[in-house]
């Protein structure tokens, strides 16, 4: 039986997985950005969630205008949006104080979360904390989750307690940020890809959820419906992503330092924004993200694989 991580970002990852211990002797950049100039009317404002006092711990179903329901995981990938959005990376335990707990039906999930005692919320029977903001008329609820569907074992706790807070929230849209790297050599550090289509590849059996191994077995591409204006497309394009060639800089310093980086080129432009059917990724590369419950790295697009970003 392999050892497996119980805490920290790998949680639920096989002690000697590659990717994890290299990834473990690292540590993260952090660059804060320059003030953002946002298209007028369109300058996210932070707002009450609902009729929720701030630090209220919700053990109801949560009741709030919610157009969009934004899905963050780790600390890192939190104080990078925050950043972005409010100008503020900060997310502590004063920030954190701000925010709702949520804890509808705790007890009904607890028995199939791996770990119930990874971290202060799960502790304290909650799944995660909620916030809110608004970006011109369109209302945004903010969760970061404190499961995560590789962290808390086959039982996916993280399924049921999203399908539940989605039922609750009913947002147009549904967005989960993350951390997530390139298949192929025609994506960059920085690029920002926007697909039509998914595929899942996973390698565990989930006994609860048998379409998941269908899914993977078929290979087949998931479509998506989501709509957007190409003119906020292209002013991210001209005017946002050039705020991150500074980061970049640093993160490829930090890499030619370590043996085996080389193949990474230095960004000398923009980051790129492709988009199926408009600008999609040079080459023969289909546009479509790929999802996985595994971890792994390659300098070259992997057999049988229909997506090349992820």
């Amino acid at each position: 039986m392999p050892s497996i991580l119980k805490t920290g970002q790998f949680a639920g990852i096989n002690a000697n997985d590659t990717f994890a211990l290299a990834a473990l002797r690292q540590s993260p950049i952090i660059y804060h950005l320059p003030a953002i100039s946002w298209p007028t009317g369109l300058q996210p404002t932070s707002v009450q969630l609902g009729n929720y006092a701030p630090g209220t711990k919700i053990t109801s179903a949560v009741s709030a205008p919610c157009d969009v329901l934004l899905v963050l995981y780790t600390e890192q990938e939190t104080m990078a949006l925050l950043d972005v959005m409010t100008g503020d990376p900060s997310w502590n335990s004063t920030v954190e104080g701000e925010w709702c707990m949520y804890g509808h039906n705790f007890a009904k999930f607890k028995s199939s979360i791996q770990n119930p005692s990874a971290n202060n919320a799960l502790k304290s029977g909650a799944f995660g904390s909620l916030s809110a903001m608004k970006i011109g008329s369109t209302r945004v609820v903010l969760y970061k989750t404190e499961l995560h569907p590789k962290q808390d074992g086959t039982g996916l706790p993280f399924v049921g307690v999203m399908q539940q807070l989605i039922a609750e929230l009913a947002p147009k849209y549904v967005v989960t940020t993350g951390t997530a790297g390139a298949i192929g050599g025609k994506v960059q550090c920085g690029d920002v890809t926007i697909c039509a289509e998914a595929v899942l590849h996973c390698q565990e059996t989930y006994p609860k959820f048998p379409d998941i191994a269908t899914l993977t077995a078929a290979g087949s591409d998931l479509p998506g419906n989501a709509t957007f204006d190409p003119q906020y497309v292209q002013y991210a394009a001209t005017h946002l992503t050039k705020l991150s060639l500074p980061a970049l800089d640093q993160c490829y310093s930090r890499l030619q330092s370590n043996p085996g980086y080389s193949f990474i080129p230095q960004n000398t432009l923009p980051p790129s924004i492709f988009v199926t059917g408009v600008n999609p990724v040079p080459g023969p590369e289909p546009m479509a993200v790929v999802s996985a419950d595994y971890m792994t790295t390659t300098t070259t697009t992997p057999k049988n694989s229909k997506g090349t970003e992820s």
